[in-house]
């Protein structure tokens, strides 16, 4: 039988761990979703300029495409994804995750559904900063339809 000391030192430190890696975690804003979803949406056949759109302070983001190796990407651009892991982007096939960088540090990231809009390089991760991250909006061509029947969208680099 565990004493009533032992019990509260227990509970203490299952709480102080998970405070203190829930702490690490960003998870999605889906605000910047709903914004990015509107801007996408009303430019059909233009372009959408994230470093207007988006207005936190942020100087990078990286596109994360389905299925990324996120140990690969670190490795690549030298940096650590680990307040984003739990988002599962390497078994996930209905977002493009964008993280959002202040000074090398993950400051915010959106999930944002393929069927709102769909980066072109989707089997790469891209690093961008806030002067570059423009993208051309147009729907495909042929047309091909999401499976809630809107018009399927491709963002390309501008």
């Amino acid at each position: 039988m565990i004493k009533s000391s032992s019990r509260f030192t227990l509970t203490v430190l299952i709480l102080g761990y998970l405070l203190s890696t829930s702490c690490n975690r960003v998870n999605n804003d889906h605000n910047i979703v709903l914004l990015l979803e509107k801007g996408v949406s009303r430019n059909i056949g233009g372009k959408i300029e994230l470093g207007k759109l988006i207005n936190f302070k942020w100087d990078k983001l990286l596109i994360l495409p389905p299925y990324t190796n996120i140990s690969r990407v670190e490795k690549a651009h030298h940096i650590s994804l680990n307040p984003i892991k739990h988002s599962r982007i390497d078994i996930r096939e209905d977002i493009n995750q964008i993280v959002f960088f202040e000074d090398d540090k993950i400051i915010n990231m959106i999930e944002f559904p393929r069927s709102s809009g769909d980066f072109e390089n989707a089997h790469q991760s891209e690093l961008f900063t806030r002067a570059n991250a423009n993208f051309k909006i147009f729907e495909t061509n042929p047309p091909q339809t999401t499976p809630n029947s809107k018009p399927w969208i491709i963002l390309k680099k501008d």
